[in-house]
């Protein structure tokens, strides 16, 4: 008995060749495309942590009681964590009434960010 016109059971090596090449060229389609959004997500998420780090410390010279800021450069370097950073405070002394606090928060690592400041005054 011969068997002539019974279906054939699964894949040829040729069929599952290509198969695997047309998938391959697909995923690095989808890998290509996806590259520049995780680029920019990492991005914004660093610029968060950066304006949070600011933010933060801007509070803290805030609420610090005035006969505490005293004229000069206090800089902390924090270099692990989420957010790895140099950041300085600077106090001048304007008057004898008003001072100017300028911060500095600049990312270590190498990213696209670049140093961020803030500048205000304080009056008695």
């Amino acid at each position: 008995m011969t068997r002539s016109g019974a279906a054939r059971a699964g894949f040829t090596l040729v069929e599952l060749i290509t198969t695997v090449v047309v998938l391959s060229f697909l995923m690095l389609g989808v890998g290509r495309m996806m590259l520049p959004t995780f680029r920019a997500s990492n991005q914004a998420t660093a610029a968060a942590y950066r304006n949070a780090t600011l933010n933060g410390e801007v509070a803290r010279m805030t609420v610090m009681p005035y006969g505490y800021l005293t004229a000069g450069t206090t800089c902390v370097n924090t270099p692990g964590g989420v957010f790895p950073n140099n950041s300085c405070t600077t106090v001048t002394f304007l008057t004898s009434e008003v001072r100017q606090i300028r911060v500095i928060v600049t990312p270590l690592r190498a990213t696209l960010l670049t140093p961020d400041t803030v500048t205000f005054e304080r009056g008695r």
